[in-house]
């Protein structure tokens, strides 16, 4: 079991291998299930413990903590097979499990030398101790190397044809272990900080996360096939108002949820236009706002007031944001990996994996290209957390050329001195290197 945690905890050093075309991410599912091997392994033990001692004089209590660790054992193993994300039930299980292969061990010894288990005890503890310095999580995060992930195989874009070799990069943070110190006197680029409180239910956290990623996949598969000439992309619709100020301009005017069309008899899709009707106002003139409320078109007026921090600017008083739809006509389904659970740092990547399906020839121009950044609406590449780590990761698996945000190039290096960075602002800039940077072959 030690094994298999420390094998777990450094899976990233295994990244470069490739078996058989495929990355190690790929065989993830193929490992977790390997696992089941341990609970299988207390099972058959506790079986074969009880037959063997059938005739002799066996303990009522030994005979109920075995019924229990292989209850608890086959509970492991079943959500080891079915459903390793099940995270909660997976640890009380191992751990219940665990437990009773230490009840098991104690109980033996204390029968087997009818005085105090010492044995027992000893083996117990000192097991515990070493998986408390694997598994016991400390107030600070750990954030080290991880592996890549074949973007091809991430997405399939219903018509598209996978050309280039693009990587995308996932990199591991979470509570810091003790032994996270001694595996970063190790290896390179363990990087540690104060844990923070989420501000949130962990479940809610996921939730968010996840909502993210699925944000990210839409973006960029509206923003590739509209580069792709296919379908409008991220359309503009209106500025939706998140919050209304308390005491402010529009309280009692607007409301969350208010879709704002028009202001001033302009129409208006994105907050920068709204912004630039009242930027012409003075404070206390009126703004006159078309908003969609319930489906129903209203016509509202409000006046506005002086800002506090600069008296001279109007200000509605209102917390707003692009409402924007996506048009997507392709169908593109996504593997779900197990250590891909949530984020938006992938966007810009998946973005110019769709592109270069959806290209005859593809756009990598013979390059191993991986790239990482979140992908706005507007096509610009944005800031991600980890970026040394991500580097250090991309550079062992070999790659020509890995493209980062801009302003975050120079922390990149610092995990990869060698390796081609580029920054770039946009997917179009990542599209424009590609098509002046064609790779060399031996054929010339």
């Amino acid at each position: 079991m030690v094994i298999a945690i420390i094998f777990g905890q450094l899976i990233w050093v295994f990244d470069p291998w490739r078996f058989g075309g495929l990355y190690l991410i790929d065989y993830i599912p193929q490992l977790i299930a390997a696992c089941a091997v341990i609970p299988l392994l207390w099972t058959i033990g506790a079986v074969h413990a009880c037959l063997r001692e059938r005739r002799g004089k066996l303990s009522w209590l030994l005979i109920a903590v075995r019924v229990i660790m292989i209850i608890l054992s086959l509970i492991a193993v079943y959500t080891l097979w079915t459903n390793p994300r099940q995270l909660l039930q997976l640890g009380f299980s191992f751990a219940a499990a665990l437990a009773a292969v230490w009840a098991d061990l104690i109980i033996t010894d204390g029968l087997e030398r009818r005085a105090f288990p010492g044995k027992g005890v000893i083996w117990s503890i000192s097991s515990a101790v070493i998986l408390a310095l694997l598994l016991w999580p400390t107030n600070y995060l750990v954030t080290y190397p991880g592996i890549t992930m074949n973007m091809q195989r991430y997405v399939q874009v219903d018509d598209g044809h996978p050309q280039g070799e693009i990587a995308g990069v996932l990199i591991f943070q979470r509570p810091a272990f003790p032994v996270d110190w001694l595996y970063a006197a190790v290896f390179p680029h363990y990087t540690f900080e104060k844990q923070e409180e989420l501000g949130m239910p962990l479940d809610q956290y996921n939730q968010m996360v996840r909502r993210m990623k699925h944000d990210a996949n839409t973006i960029a598969a509206a923003i590739a096939l509209e580069k792709a000439g296919l379908g409008r992309g991220v359309i503009h619709i209106g500025v939706l108002v998140i919050d209304v100020v308390k005491d402010g301009p529009a309280e009692g005017v607007l409301q969350p949820g208010d879709l704002i069309v028009g202001a001033n008899d302009v129409e208006v899709h994105r907050t920068d236009e709204l912004m630039q009707v009242i930027s012409g106002l003075e404070p206390g003139d009126h703004l006159e706002v078309v908003v969609v409320r319930e489906g129903e078109t209203r016509h509202l007026t409000l006046q506005t007031a002086a800002r506090e921090d600069d008296p001279t600017r109007p200000m509605a008083g209102i917390q707003i944001t692009d409402e924007v739809v996506y048009d997507v006509p392709l169908d593109i389904q996504y593997t779900q990996y197990l250590l891909h659970e949530g984020g938006p740092s992938h966007g810009g990547v998946l973005t110019l994996t769709i592109i270069d399906q959806l290209t005859p020839g593809g756009v990598t121009q013979g390059n191993y290209v991986a790239a990482t950044g979140t992908i706005r609406a507007d096509g610009s590449i944005g800031p991600i957390g980890g970026i040394r780590q991500k580097a250090f990761t991309v550079a062992r698996s070999g790659v020509d050329v890995f493209f980062v945000p801009a302003g975050q190039e120079e922390e990149a290096r610092l995990g990869a001195k060698n390796l081609q960075i580029v920054p770039v602002q946009t997917i179009d800039e990542i599209l424009e290197w590609l098509a002046q940077h064609a790779k060399q072959t031996e054929d010339g």
